[in-house]
């Protein structure tokens, strides 16, 4: 079994082992809260050029392992969703402003993201996909500023989701099974992470007024 096995939460963000938060017990705008998610981003297991090699008959024959996503919400114990009317000017004002890199209401800044998935590197057409919907799902909470998004450097896992020509010329181009798997399991365990943080988030403050 590996690390992850004993000690991570599934992919309902259930989590068994691990305390219920990373902090002295007392409920205070000190505190520090974390969530941890996980989901599945595995592709198609055949038929697809392995990403990292650039090698043409690198060409995946099967399933070895299923490759996932994991997701670390840290942030303050006070940080909380926007009200609707505000969150919902918070999600028009970084639909409008997409030309910026980074836009400074999108995102909590005491509350952020880092996922680490199984594939090559992270990319920024993956990274804007998870943005985008994170961001609708969570209007000024999740976004540009608070998301970071990296790659194990799997040298063995699917191709085709990488928003640049040379690492796709070996790969015969973008293959959208494979780029949507890796969205929508990144998406998930996010989800996964955030239910996670505000349980624990939760109790924390329940233990704090007692």
């Amino acid at each position: 079994a590996s690390f992850w096995d004993w000690f991570g939460p599934n992919e309902h963000g259930h989590d068994a082992t691990l305390l219920a938060a990373a902090s002295t017990g007392h409920s205070n705008n000190q505190s520090v809260v974390f969530g941890l998610g996980l989901g599945d981003v595995t592709g198609p297991i055949t038929g697809v050029g392995m990403m990292g090699c650039a090698s043409l008959p690198q060409v995946n024959t099967g399933l070895h392992l299923r490759e996932r996503s994991r997701a670390y919400i840290v942030g303050s114990i006070s940080s909380t969703a926007p009200a609707s009317e505000e969150a919902s000017a918070l999600l028009r004002q970084a639909q409008d402003d997409q030309g910026n890199d980074i836009d400074p209401v999108d995102g909590d800044a005491s509350r952020w993201i880092f996922v680490i998935s199984d594939i090559c590197m992270g990319d920024t057409a993956i990274r804007r996909a998870v943005v985008d919907q994170i961001r609708e799902s969570y209007p000024g909470l999740y976004g540009e500023r608070n998301f970071a998004f990296v790659g194990t450097h799997s040298h063995s896992g699917v191709g085709g989701y990488v928003n640049a020509l040379a690492p796709s010329v070996t790969i015969g181009g973008i293959v959208t099974q494979a780029f949507d798997a890796i969205v929508n399991g990144t998406v998930r365990a996010i989800v996964n992470a955030h239910n996670d943080y505000e349980a624990r988030r939760t109790r924390l403050l329940k233990a704090g007024a007692t």
